[in-house]
């Protein structure tokens, strides 16, 4: 039979998970034959933190990863598959990634997920209700669904711009549009818009069908 030291398995194979040397002794019928192995356990690389970053705005894919290690000789992964020597991992789109850490030869450590999501989009919507004439003021609305204290910025026809979330405008006949973004927490909205139309004055005329004699009725005309 078999006998191994210094843990007294009689098994033909054992499992280890200690550094060591050991040594078996097998009964044979020509006597007790011993032999010896030593087992080296190389380390993995030791972990301090890892920090996240998380993504700014919606689209933005600028999420970063940070792994401090105590160790030196290192290499560091995202997929197991590309590894680099810096620690830091930028420009990251949402998703899930799994840190790795490696001796540059020798072995690895492989560490939690780290989840990114991406914000939800900034939402923005432009109106203006009435009918104008030309030289009117034009009443602007703007809102937002989005949770947070937004900033509105308005562009429109001759250089308008405005800040105010409901400015107005006065605007020359034909039709303009005005476009607007919302901004919270650095973040903008895709441009929205509103097209308005304005109207000419008409110009009123009044006119006869004469000449009239007395005593005859005078027709009068309008038209513009």
């Amino acid at each position: 039979g078999n006998s191994w030291s210094p843990n007294g398995e009689t098994t033909a194979s054992i499992s280890v998970s200690a550094p060591g040397t050991y040594t078996v002794s097998v009964t044979t019928p020509c006597g007790i034959i011993t032999a010896s192995h030593t087992v080296t356990l190389n380390p993995v690389p030791n972990i301090q933190s890892v920090t996240p970053t998380p993504i700014s705005c919606f689209g933005a894919n600028d999420g970063s990863l940070t792994i401090v290690s105590s160790d030196s000789n290192i290499e560091f992964s995202l997929d197991g598959i590309t590894w680099q020597t810096g620690n830091t991992f930028n420009n990251l789109a949402a998703g899930t990634y799994t840190p790795r850490v490696r001796f540059v030869s020798g072995c690895s450590a492989t560490l939690a997920p780290v989840t990114f999501t991406e914000p939800a989009a900034v939402t923005a919507s432009a109106s203006s209700t009435g009918t104008y004439c030309d030289g009117s003021l034009v009443f602007l609305h703007g809102t937002t669904t989005s949770s947070g204290t937004p900033t509105f910025s308005w562009t429109g026809p001759n250089s308008f711009t405005s800040t105010l979330q409901d400015p107005t405008h006065v605007a020359q006949t034909g039709t303009h549009t005005y476009q607007l973004i919302v901004s919270i927490n650095g973040c903008q909205s895709a441009p929205v818009s509103t097209t308005v139309t304005i109207h000419a004055i008409p110009a009123a005329l009044v006119s006869n069908t004469g000449p009239y004699c007395a005593g005859s009725p005078i027709v009068l005309n309008s038209s513009t």
